[in-house]
């Protein structure tokens, strides 16, 4: 369903943007993931300086990746990072269990952000090709996850062979445009859906929650989100 509704909010809005936060403790390999979300590859990196900023092509949505460093002397700057995301991406060295506690600290304090509130959040648990590593449900109870308000889901992988990494990030990709929908430039434009080459085979395709009568709504995150837990 993600690909219909891609196509259809590409039709009607034009190119979609998002803007996503990388986060995580130092050294749990956030960087590298980024670079397999742009390349489709490993790279050899280096502890990243402040930020880095990567624009990535997925789905016909532009993403635009800010990969903050985990530091901990920088880790207070991320949450002037917040303003304006629309998604969160954690990432966790599933074999860091030292440091487990530390992460989900960290993790539950900055989704307690205002500017968050609605943000979608994906945990990458990473390192998933190491000896040692923790499942998803080992990961997902000593990181507290249940306890997020936020719409979030646990993806095991490895940014180094790839594993995981584009599911993860298809599933965050299909959750912002079913959760946070753009809004149209020009809202008149959208009872003129069918001159922009929207057939009604791909309407019907979408959810009704998002449809009234040939139109297209805005509905609050609060609405997507209830329709979202009724139908996934």
């Amino acid at each position: 369903m993600g690909s219909t509704i891609s196509r259809v909010w590409t039709k009607l809005f034009g190119k979609i943007e998002a803007r996503l936060i990388m986060i995580g403790l130092d050294g749990v390999g956030k960087t590298t993931l980024l670079h397999q979300f742009r390349l489709g590859e490993a790279v050899t990196t280096t502890p990243t300086i402040g930020f880095n900023v990567e624009a990535v092509e997925f789905k016909n949505i532009k993403l635009n990746v800010w990969d903050l460093s985990g530091h901990e002397k920088i880790r207070s700057v991320w949450r002037t990072m917040c303003p304006n995301t629309q998604g969160v991406v954690f990432v966790v060295d599933s074999t860091d269990i030292a440091r487990m506690d530390a992460a989900r600290e960290e993790l539950h304090h900055m989704l307690w952000e205002d500017h968050l509130r609605d943000a979608i959040v994906l945990v990458f648990a990473n390192k998933q090709d190491f000896p040692g590593a923790l499942d998803a449900a080992a990961i997902s109870a000593k990181m507290d996850l249940d306890r997020l308000r936020q719409v979030w889901h646990l993806q095991v992988g490895s940014a180094v062979t790839g594993a995981g990494v584009n599911q993860g990030l298809d599933w965050l990709v299909n959750l912002i445009l079913i959760l946070i929908p753009p809004v149209a430039q020009h809202p008149a434009d959208t009872d003129a859906w069918y001159t922009r080459g929207v057939c009604l085979q791909e309407l019907l395709a979408l959810p009704t929650a998002i449809l009234d009568f040939g139109r297209v709504v805005a509905l609050q995150p609060t609405h997507w989100r209830a329709w979202y837990q009724v139908n996934y």
